[in-house]
């Protein structure tokens, strides 16, 4: 884990991406509200990369009654690269050892490493719009569904995102030789045949984004406190 320290000068070597994720989320008679209640559900996740070490600062508890993340409630899951196992802390001045956890399963359930983007059999090939440094590839529904069906894909490509190992579909990514980076999955309204209701139009977002790190300092001092435990 040699040269993390350099890096709160050297800010390059630190690299901070976040993953923004939108879902729309239906609640039948929950025992609060009668009915069917339908709401947008948001979450990101932000992750880290220093050298060959990758930290997770994952979303924390909601308030269910404001639908908003409590404060502190964050929890840090660190590994380093091609590793099996990681540690996940209570917080980033957690001094304790950490709870020792498999990373592919670990983040298969809180960083949305286990979504499935591959493009329905039945969609029809709509058109790519090319930029600089980017690909948009547009899927539509052949036929009308009952719903559970999304009507249309949209899929971002990119050359950025250099030494950057998360990938919302590595089949994708190494298909196009570029980063998948953004899915939106639109459902168009219509009946739903699962809730016998009319369900308003909605998307599921997945974003991938570069951020400007705003607390470097605090960060390289967790990887330079756990590093000796994490490369055991």
């Amino acid at each position: 884990m040699s040269g993390c320290a350099a890096t709160i000068h050297k800010s390059e070597r630190l690299k901070e991406i976040s993953i923004i994720v939108n879902y729309p989320v239906v609640i039948v008679n929950d025992g609060v509200h009668d009915g069917i209640n339908f709401f947008n559900r948001k979450d990101t996740v932000w992750i880290f990369y220093c050298n060959n070490n990758v930290l997770y600062r994952l979303s924390g508890a909601t308030d269910l009654e404001t639908d908003k993340k409590i404060l502190g409630t964050e929890t840090w899951f660190i590994y380093v690269k091609k590793a099996t196992h990681g540690f996940l802390f209570n917080s980033i001045t957690d001094t304790s050892k950490g709870l020792r956890l498999p990373i592919d399963s670990f983040l298969n359930k809180r960083a949305y490493a286990n979504a499935n983007f591959d493009v329905p059999a039945d969609s029809l090939y709509g058109k790519v719009e090319n930029g600089n440094d980017t690909i948009v590839e547009k899927y539509f529904a052949r036929t009308v569904h009952n719903g559970n069906y999304p009507d249309s894909l949209y899929y971002y490509f990119t050359n950025t995102f250099e030494n950057v190992d998360y990938s919302f579909s590595r089949r994708l990514d190494s298909a196009k030789n570029m980063k998948l980076y953004k899915v939106r999955v639109l459902y168009n309204e219509g009946f739903s045949s699962s809730y016998k209701i009319m369900l308003p139009k909605r998307e599921f977002l997945f974003e991938m984004r570069e951020e400007a790190i705003a607390n470097s300092k605090q960060i390289i001092n967790f990887f330079e406190m756990v590093k000796n435990q994490i490369n055991e």
